[in-house]
Parts: structure tokens; sequence; C-alpha cells
């Protein structure tokens, strides 16, 4: 793995956490959140796969949790605290060791490969935009952009002050899902976020900005989100996505 990929899945797993951390030593697993208000088990180490997957463990269940995926472990974060004689003291995961992996990563494993041509595939980064975004609770924005996208919609909603009235329905939808007020949503990276959504986000960046790089490799347009490099934020591996040239 080159050592920017490395370095930029380090970060991101330093920024949110571990997908699971080990509670038990038959490989029991939970959320962050669950680990600490169930069991009181803070991650004071966390493992690193290749492509993204994180497991974090407390120290007396290390050995195990690195048992588990022995074989595809590329790094490993350690949390150090400001005073290691004080459990309560703050700190952070500033040491890293970059671990050798010995199997197939899980996306180089057998997978699906979809063809798609350039509408397709603009249809899919759409589609997966409103899944996210409903998961997330931003009922409004998902259907208020389907609209958009719509001449029809856009006509009828258009007149007798139909986008105030839809707006009116689509605020108290999302309220109700999430239990926020307003037009308050939760975030990609919101534990309360399913983990769906945050696949069909991942897949939407990637095609996204393969699209993007592909009609515009010189990034004359970079200034805009599709030309970024796709955060990575689900348990999944991110999708492999490419342009086939033409032949002619």
């Amino acid at each position: 793995m080159q050592a920017e990929r490395l370095i930029a899945l380090c970060r991101t797993v330093r920024q949110m956490g571990p997908a699971r951390v080990l509670v038990g030593s038959g490989g029991d697993a939970t959320t962050v959140k669950n680990a600490w208000d169930d069991y009181r088990i803070f991650p004071d180490v966390i493992f690193v796969r290749d492509d993204g997957w994180s497991l974090g463990a407390p120290k007396r269940l290390e050995n195990v949790a690195y048992e588990m995926w022995k074989d595809v472990w590329v790094a490993k974060l350690t949390f150090v605290r400001s005073d290691p004689n004080n459990p309560n003291s703050p700190g952070d995961y500033e040491e890293f060791e970059r671990l050798t992996p010995t199997a197939v990563s899980p996306i180089d494993k057998p997978s699906v490969v979809l063809h798609l041509n350039e509408p397709q595939a603009r249809v899919l980064v759409a589609a997966l935009d409103v899944y996210s975004r409903l998961h997330m609770g931003q009922v409004e924005t998902a259907v208020m952009d389907v609209v958009r996208s719509d001449l029809r919609y856009l006509d009828r909603v258009s007149k007798n002050g139909g986008a105030s009235k839809l707006r009116d329905l689509l605020c108290p939808a999302g309220s109700i899902l999430t239990g926020m007020p307003g037009n308050a949503s939760w975030g990609i990276t919101n534990p309360e976020t399913n983990d769906t959504a945050r696949v069909a986000y991942d897949i939407q960046q990637v095609v996204r900005s393969t699209l993007a790089w592909a009609k515009d490799p010189d990034g004359k347009n970079k200034g805009t989100i599709d030309y970024d490099e796709p955060l990575h934020t689900s348990q999944q591996p991110l999708p492999l996505c490419e342009v086939e040239k033409e032949t002619k």
C-alpha cells in the first residue's frame, strides 16, 4: 500500500474512531458508543485494514483483536494519554505502527462487476445521493433534489405556492425520523446514521470523482466537489471504478 493512502486511512480512523470495538475474547464487537455505555471499554489500540475497516480493543484484548485479522492489518494506532498514570487524562492515537499484510485484501476478492454508460452512471450517483440523504433524515433536501431534476414536478410545485406547501410537509417528516427539530439532520459520520447510507455515500463519491477526472483529466474545473478525494466513511471497502477508453 502506498504511504499516502495509508496515512489518509489512519487519519480518517483517528478522526472517526474504529468501525467496531472488541468487547470480549470470543470476538464480540460493537460500536464505540455501545462499547463504552454497556461495557465501559475504551479502544486503547486500533487495527486498520487496507480497505479502511478498523477494529479497536482495550489493551487486555489487543492480541485477540490482532489475531482476528492478522493477515490483512496494515497499521496499528495506540492511544497515548498526556499522563500515563492517569487513565482519565486526555490523549490521542499518536503512536503509529505499520503492519505488513500477507493475505488478499477483501477488495481483491471476487466481486460484482457492473458496466454502465455515462448517463447511467450519473443516474446512479444521483440515486445514491438521495438514498444516503434519506437515511440521514434530510428528507426535504432529498425530495427537492428530485423535484429540481424533473421538469414536470418543477412546473407543478412552482405554481400556487407549491414549493412552500411541499416543504411544510417534508420538514416534519425529517423530524419524525430523526427526533431532531426543524431542518436538523444527522451527518454522514454520525453514529446514528445507518452504515448502508455510508456505503451509498462512498460509492457515490468514487463514481462521481471517476467521471469528473475522466472527462477533465487536467482538472480545469477542480474547484467543484466532484474532483475531491473520496472520503471513506463506511465499514465496506471503497469500490473500484474506472472509465474504459474508447477503442476505434
